[in-house]
């Protein structure tokens, strides 16, 4: 019998989507334990290309805190799609697919550099534990990134 996942069901895969953004944003990295499997692969290619794959959580969390080193973000997540499949008698996998826009900011020598990339995830999550965890992560994007710079002093918050 096909699995028809409930509305709890389809918010706790949103929200496990959401953490990641809101751990990386507010540099809360332990959160990340919520969002991905002890053995997650990643791909980060098209955004980090010399961070392309990243296996093991516990690898993931030691590269992000280095790359995010003396940078601000701000993730924000958009369309999305979320397929899950599988029946009760073997596992069941959610499929899903994010858009999301990410902008980076750091100072450098008095100016404000800004980075946007705009792109899309697409996760392979499993219920573990009665949560359901991001197992496989590839990052796409949709064009190069977008960047500027401003003499302008940044706001006290940075």
């Amino acid at each position: 019998m096909p699995y028809e996942p409930t509305a709890a069901v389809l918010n706790n895969i949103r929200n496990t989507i959401s953490n990641y953004c809101i751990a990386l944003d507010t540099k809360q990295f332990p959160l990340l334990h919520s969002v991905f499997t002890k053995d997650v692969v990643c791909d980060y290619t098209a955004v980090s290309p010399t961070n392309p794959s990243i296996i093991g959580i516990e690898k993931f969390l030691e590269r992000i805190q280095i790359i995010l080193e003396g940078r601000i973000t701000q993730h924000a997540l958009s369309t999305q799609r979320l397929e899950v499949v599988g029946n009760e008698d073997e596992e069941v996998i959610c499929n899903a697919m994010t858009y999301f826009t990410a902008n980076t900011f750091t100072t450098e020598e008095g100016a404000l550099n800004h980075v946007s990339v705009f792109g899309y995830y697409v996760d392979r999550l499993r219920e573990v534990d009665g949560k359901w965890l991001i197992f496989e992560r590839k990052v796409h994007s949709f064009h190069p990134r977008i960047k500027n710079s401003s003499s302008i002093a940044p706001s006290p918050g940075y």
